[in-house]
């Protein structure tokens, strides 16, 4: 309806992947995604990952005790099986990037596991985040 085209959706399989079930979605989702890059020779692939997840994403490596790559957070660029992963929205808040969808009309989904607390970042994002502005301003 926006002009975006082609669309494909694919369905992954996260059971029976190793590691926890939000590094084995995350890699479901890479794979996919590069499948799908692949298939229609795009020259990039792009997430809407914000500066809000780039916090969450260092916070999270903070108390997994990483070293200094896993505090320097997300890259804007890297290579995902040759194919650019390219992240424009790190400098943008989760907060404009919601307001831009609402001025132009679009409705985000909005993926449950994000507020179930039984995955840490669902936590992070619910409690530890809104502390630390609390705290820090």
């Amino acid at each position: 309806g926006v002009g975006f085209a082609p669309v494909e959706s694919v369905r992954v399989e996260v059971a029976g992947r190793p590691g926890g079930p939000e590094a084995a979605a995350r890699e479901a989702r890479y794979q996919a995604l590069t499948g799908v890059a692949g298939r229609h020779r795009a020259v990039a692939l792009l997430t809407g990952h914000t500066r809000d997840d780039q916090a969450e994403t260092v916070l999270l490596a903070l108390a997994r005790g990483a070293g200094p790559r896993g505090l320097a957070g997300m890259p804007a660029r890297r290579d995902l099986d040759g194919v650019p992963l390219l992240r424009p929205l790190l400098e943008i808040s989760r907060e404009q990037t919601r307001k831009a969808c609402a001025m132009l009309g679009l409705s985000p989904w909005e993926d449950p596991h994000n507020v179930d607390p039984s995955y840490a970042r669902a936590r992070v994002r619910a409690d530890l985040l809104p502390a630390l502005v609390r705290a820090l301003g």
